[in-house]
């Protein structure tokens, strides 16, 4: 009997233990794991270069589409202008 009360013990003791040390390990290796700071500014300066890259991309892109819409807008105002000088004349009139 007195086996029986040990085994019963011994088990979330064994449990515990396993957690703790699943703590520790991975707490190790995020810290071994981890960049220097040599690293990490040059990982920072390359995404600064590509995000600055791809918004000059973008600022081309959304020129080009502004002059496009600006053509379109003024050649059809320029035909709305020309359809509205013309006055319809009723066939009574005449």
């Amino acid at each position: 009997m007195r086996d029986t009360i040990k085994q019963v013990k011994k088990g979330p003791l064994f449990l515990s233990g396993l957690l703790v040390g699943g703590a520790l390990g991975a707490a190790a290796v995020f810290l071994a794991a981890t960049p220097t700071g040599r690293n990490v500014w040059r990982n920072v300066e390359q995404g600064r270069m590509t995000i600055g890259a791809r918004g000059f991309d973008l600022f081309g892109l959304v020129k080009e589409k502004t002059i496009d819409l600006r053509r379109s807008v003024s050649s059809e105002g320029k035909k709305g202008i020309e359809e509205e000088q013309m006055i319809p004349i009723p066939k009574d009139y005449v």
